[in-house]
């Protein structure tokens, strides 16, 4: 048993900030950290149990487990815990009273999740299992829709946005594994039905008083979800265990509704609309998804060095969906009857199959290699319909068109890798891999406004990506390792709209890590660590003549030391600095927002662990968290003082 009877988080600055990066509430909280408990009935009964809360954090598990053997088992586990979000939007320094501005709204989300499972035989086993499980979500998070907030005649997209989700899902099971013809064939039904009620909130903020400058906007949607699933899969070992192979097949049919309504205010609370008009009541949308999949694994192991591995998938998909969109559109005023109702009718079928081939070679001296080739071929069949009908104004002729699009896809790439250990000490490990996407779309037809604006206008679209792994651990002494590895990421976007030349974009993304563990003695323990995580992306509004943007930046360094030292048999000490920085501003003021994360972070902590007796441990702990933004592109400083005691029994 480990008991938390004090927590306390003194918090002096930004509390929001504060529990969304550390995760944790200010305040006074206390609970049971860990209850660990076994017992056996006459035998043959196994009763096991873990848990754990912490009630002012909503954070509480449960797991328990009865094993009758040869008979069968109950397994019941349940979790819920609370994640924390900022309420402030975006920062522009240049303003002087709305510079920075915040929900004004304790925003948390808590999740939870029930399962309760019994069968003959636990997982892998053969035998029949029985499930069920409800999650849960329930609260109001952030949301990046940023607002509109206007002073004096400049207006940026920094006013913060909030959703309040409350879902529901129900999900029942049966599963069963059995032998048949040498194969263990396993299987699974599944019925999953989700419900949600999600209220978006947006609010325009403006130093004047203007009707149309704090425009406020409700959107509620309630999407309802059946998913119904069955899974088949067999596997065995033939050829005196050399060779492998595995067949699997799974058919998804999901149908889904949603309900939505919109409502848009002036700042003195009467419905009112806008430029753009977006009232909309009761708008409702149906979509049946119908997915088969079939997939095949086998292996061959040639020599005790050399394995071979072939995998296939062939995968078929049908989407049809209707949807009513009614709007309200009277001018300012909605009068609560429907102006036009826009129509939507789309089908879809998704044809696509898939290859791999890989080996594996452990035949060279103190190294090992595999490599891999994948292909993905995609036939992708769209068709939209749209039409506008007159209510109580005439239908939108905008609204009217219609489109056929055939995509062909593509996707191949490789991977190729190996790890050797050249000497006791020494081991180094490598991998790359490279992938190529190229979607092409052809309009069998389209319709043209009388405008010129039409329905599609995308060509193509075509990526590449460069990936690189390679680590390398050093152990010259039995009593320190030392490891540095690199991560590289890199994708170039490449799109085409109709009659237009390729454009471009990229993201690069470079990790360097350092770490190393040195015990010198019985009574000290040392870890190290260091990492550099640069990020770039780049998209063509950089090079644009009239509202160049440059790219983004995103380079982040940490710093992490970590020691333990025993002080007397009975009594330790531990020590953690954790140091973290980026230092990525770029005023962009003249030509949009400020862009970057500019900010230091810190957190020092300090505890005893201090035994008493056998069975009995004591350990205090203290700890200071630090948050220091660059005021130029975040007002969200905070300091925070935070004290607890842990107690642990064992009996």
């Amino acid at each position: 048993l480990s008991l938390m009877p004090v927590r306390f988080a003194q918090v002096n600055g930004d509390v929001q900030k504060f529990r969304s990066l550390e995760w944790m509430n200010d305040g006074y909280s206390w609970g049971v950290e860990e209850l660990s408990i076994e017992k056996k009935f006459n035998k043959d009964i196994d009763v096991s149990l873990e848990a754990s809360g912490i009630p002012s954090a909503n954070d509480a598990n449960a797991d328990i487990l009865i094993k009758k053997e040869d008979k069968g088992f109950v397994h019941l586990n349940y979790q819920l815990f609370r994640k924390y979000y900022d309420d402030g939007g975006g920062f522009y320094k240049p303003f002087t009273t709305l510079a920075d501005n915040h929900a004004g709204q304790d925003l948390h989300l808590d999740m939870g999740r029930l399962e309760l499972e019994m069968g003959t035989a636990p997982e892998g086993a053969r035998g029949i299992i029985i499930s069920y499980e409800h999650e849960m979500k329930e609260g109001t998070k952030s949301r990046l829709t940023w607002t509109s907030v206007k002073e004096g005649a400049t207006t940026r997209k920094i006013g913060p946005s909030t959703q309040k989700i409350d879902e529901a899902v129900d999900a029942v099971a049966v599963k069963g594994q059995t032998e048949m013809a040498g194969f263990t064939v396993n299987s699974e039904q599944r019925a999953e039905f989700i419900k949600s009620a999600n209220l978006r909130e947006e609010r325009n903020l403006s130093t004047t008083t203007g009707t149309t400058d704090t425009k406020f906007r409700q959107q509620l949607q309630e999407p309802a979800t059946q998913l119904y699933t069955t899974t088949l899969r067999a596997s065995r070992w033939m050829l005196n265990d050399r060779s492998y192979v595995a067949l699997g097949y799974r058919q998804e049919h999901l149908n889904s509704t949603e309900d939505e309504n919109i409502r848009e205010y002036a700042d003195n609370g009467q419905l009112y609309n806008y430029t753009y008009p977006e009232n909309k009541l009761n708008a409702f949308a149906k979509n049946d998804y119908d997915n088969n999949i079939w997939n095949g694994h086998y292996i061959y192991n040639a020599t005790d060095h050399l394995s071979l591995i072939a995998k296939f998938k062939a995968e078929a998909i049908k989407r049809r969906g209707d949807s009513t969109y009614p709007g309200d559109s009277t001018a300012p005023y909605p009068d609560g009857v429907i102006d036009t109702t826009e129509v939507s009718h789309v089908e879809n079928a998704i044809n696509r199959t898939g290859e791999n081939f890989g080996l594996r070679f452990s035949g060279l001296p103190r190294t090992s290699v595999y490599a891999e080739a994948d292909l993905e071929q995609t036939r992708n069949w769209l068709t939209e319909e749209r039409d506008s009908i007159a209510g109580q104004s005439t239908s939108k002729a905008g609204e009217v068109f219609a489109r056929e699009t055939l995509t062909h896809g593509r996707k191949n790439g490789w991977t190729v890798g190996s790890r050797s250990v050249p000497s006791r000490w020494l081991t180094f490990t490598a991998h790359l891999r490279q992938q190529y996407t190229d979607d092409d779309y052809d309009d069998l037809s389209e319709t043209f406004y009388t405008t010129g604006a039409k329905s599609s206008f995308s060509d193509a679209m075509r990526m590449r990506s460069d990936e690189g792994t390679t680590r390398v651990a050093w152990k010259p002494f039995s009593w320190v390792e030392a490891g540095m590895r690199y991560q590289y990421l890199g994708t170039k976007y490449r799109p085409r709209a109709e009659n237009q030349d390729y454009t471009k974009s990229w993201s690069d993304s470079s990790t360097f890590t350092y770490d190393a563990t040195i015990i010198p003695s019985d009574h000290l323990y040392l870890n190290l660590l260091y990492s550099r995580q640069l990020y770039k992306m780049s998209t063509p509004a950089a090079s644009s003549a009239t509202a160049n943007t440059p790219g983004f930046i995103a380079n982040v360094d940490s710093w992490l030391f970590g020691m333990n030292y025993v002080l007397k048999t009975n009594l330790s000490l531990s020590n953690s600095i954790l140091y973290s920085q980026a230092d990525n501003f770029n005023d962009f003021s003249t030509i949009g927002l400020p862009l970057g994360v500019s900010s230091k972070r810190y957190d020092l902590t300090t505890g005893l662990k201090w035994e008493p007796k056998a069975g009995l441990a004591v350990e205090p702990h203290y700890s200071y968290v630090f948050y220091k933004s660059n005021p130029l592109s975040e007002v969200s400083d905070y300091n925070a003082h935070v004290t607890w005691l842990d107690v642990k029994l064992t009996w």
